[in-house]
């Protein structure tokens, strides 16, 4: 064999390398796209799901399970002395569920934009205590919203209800 035949013969295998290694690379990335788009399509699809559903599921289930624990604390006070350390249990559980259960609604009525807040507009006291809806979207059903804060501030359909306790205990000092 002459010199310049195995000369190109490593041209042309180096040029195939190339050409195969560029081929599988192509084929990677054009999977990688599909798995992105693919990803993008269930990210909207679980948008929508989540838009549909909303927190209503997670609410239900909870205030099933605030009431499950209610009567079944019910069913072991009936039994006080032979049941003290589960009651005591069941009670902490209760408290456990019903403040998640009261943290949620709160996050719900603020991510709806039902609560404008979590401040007291005069004093800035960090703290809701109690937040009271009643809202109708048909007919000509009345729209009440109530806030309370710690404070002793309250608004009702956004208009001042009682004063705020800090702000007027810090201009009597």
């Amino acid at each position: 064999m002459d010199n310049t035949v195995i000369f190109y013969t490593q041209i042309v295998s180096v040029v195939v390398f190339l050409l195969a290694l560029f081929g599988v690379y192509r084929i990677l990335i054009s999977q990688k796209d599909a798995t992105i788009e693919l990803l993008k399509e269930r990210v909207s699809i679980l948008k929508d799901r989540l838009e549909n559903e909303g927190f209503d599921p997670l609410n239900e289930a909870l205030s099933k399970r605030v009431t499950h624990l209610n009567e079944e604390l019910g069913r072991l006070n009936e039994d006080k002395e032979t049941n003290r350390e589960l009651i005591s249990k069941k009670e902490a559980e209760l408290t456990q569920a019903t403040e998640f259960y009261h943290r949620l609604q709160d996050i719900h009525m603020h991510l709806s934009g039902m609560s404008v807040t979590y401040f007291c507009p005069l004093c800035e006291e960090p703290t809701l205590y109690m937040v009271d809806a009643k809202v109708g979207f048909m007919g000509n059903e009345e729209k009440n919203f109530l806030v309370k804060y710690s404070c002793g501030y309250s608004e009702l359909n956004k208009k001042k209800a009682s004063d705020c306790k800090r702000l007027t205990t810090n201009k009597v000092l």
